[in-house]
């Protein structure tokens, strides 16, 4: 049952999403063809919103928004100083098959190699990598269990690595990660576009998460004819940012319902 509304929750995620949103705008406009007049402004909204959103540019300056919420990439020195012994890997793409370990990781492989190289300059620093066999993405193995496997090739022997192998979301890795690194501080690795959101989750949690950003996709934004032509690359990019900022709406709204809703500066300072 759990993963029945797991996926239906994805599903119905993506029907928000630019591309699923402004097709149902163009399908009712469509269907509303007796009144001319809402029909005309439905499916002209969904044409223009789809065309806007299809330019790389307005990905880039979507995300940038966003990634611009965290610092640069994380200095082993400071984390150091800062008493950091865990190195805490958000899991993302994943793939099963007849695949090496790199290419089963896909996206994910980004963020195993900036945690590999902290992990590196922490002395007797652990590894932990998380994510379990989401439905619909993943039955033979756990994606924590990829991310050992690539770590292991990568040269971190299998006693610094820690799994966290059952989370299906970031919210589950919030809280399945308590329990390993306690109320430490500690190295969190994600991508930058999905760091504001994980680091508010985690903090949530009352853990001390130090922000470690990788996988930078609007670090530096470009005015060119690659990003003035419309394409699919760039309704992928506002895709990404619409997923964001809309769990990021979600998971405050929660907040705010259960009373645990931080401060805005609490999560945003992802610098502290």
């Amino acid at each position: 049952m759990e993963e029945i509304i797991f996926v239906t929750q994805k599903i119905i995620l993506r029907v928000l999403f630019p591309v699923g949103m402004t097709l149902l705008l163009c399908i009712i406009g469509l269907a509303c063809w007796r009144r001319r007049i809402w029909s005309f402004f439905l499916v002209c909204s969904g044409v223009v919103t789809l065309f806007a959103l299809s330019f790389p540019l307005t990905g880039y300056r979507l995300i940038e928004t966003i990634e611009s919420q965290v610092p640069t990439y994380a200095q082993p020195g400071d984390l150091v100083r800062g008493g950091v012994r865990y190195v805490v890997v958000l899991s993302a793409g994943f793939r099963e098959g007849d695949l090496t370990p790199a290419d089963r990781l896909g996206s994910s492989v980004l963020r195993l190699i900036e945690g590999v190289r902290l992990w590196k300059a922490i002395p007797d620093a652990r590894l932990v990598v998380t994510g379990g066999k989401i439905p619909g993405i993943c039955y033979e193995s756990s994606i924590a269990d990829g991310l050992a496997q690539m770590a292991m090739h990568m040269g971190v022997p299998r006693g610094a690595i820690v799994l966290e192998d059952k989370s299906w979301t970031t919210e589950d890795q919030a809280r399945l990660v308590k329990p390993i690194v306690g109320k430490a501080p500690f190295a969190l690795v994600s991508s930058a576009w999905h760091l504001p959101r994980s680091l508010m989750l985690f903090r949530l949690e009352g853990l001390q998460p130090v922000a470690a950003p990788c996988d930078f996709l609007a670090k530096r934004v470009y005015v060119d004819y690659e990003t003035l032509v419309p394409q699919a690359y760039g309704l992928l990019l506002s895709q990404i940012a619409a997923k964001e900022y809309l769990a990021l709406w979600w998971h405050l709204l929660k907040a705010r319902v259960s009373g645990k809703s931080p401060e805005p500066d609490s999560w945003l300072d992802s610098r502290s």
